[in-house]
C-alpha cells in the first residue's frame, strides 16, 4: 500500500528532476490519450452508425472523387 513516505519520495523525485524531462514526458503522454480517445470516440461511433445500418458502402473514395473532378476539367 502507498504510505506518505512513498509519496513524498515520489514527489521529490518529480521536483529535483529535469524539468524538460518531465515537460516531454507529459507531451508525450497528453499526445497518446488524445490519440487514444479519438479512436475510441470513432469506432463507437463506427458501431453505432453499423448498428443502425446507416453507414453508405455504394460511396466511392474521396480518392476516386478526387479523380473524377480532374478528369472533367
Amino acid at each position: 500500500m502507498f504510505t506518505t513516505q512513498s509519496l513524498y519520495d515520489a514527489l521529490s523525485l518529480l521536483a529535483t528532476g529535469d524539468y524538460l524531462e518531465n515537460l516531454r514526458f507529459l507531451v508525450v503522454a497528453l499526445l497518446l490519450l488524445m490519440i487514444i480517445s479519438v479512436i475510441v470516440v470513432n469506432l463507437r461511433y463506427w458501431r453505432k452508425s453499423v448498428q443502425q445500418g446507416t453507414t453508405n458502402t455504394n460511396s466511392p473514395s474521396g480518392f476516386s472523387v478526387i479523380t473524377h473532378l480532374f478528369k472533367a476539367i
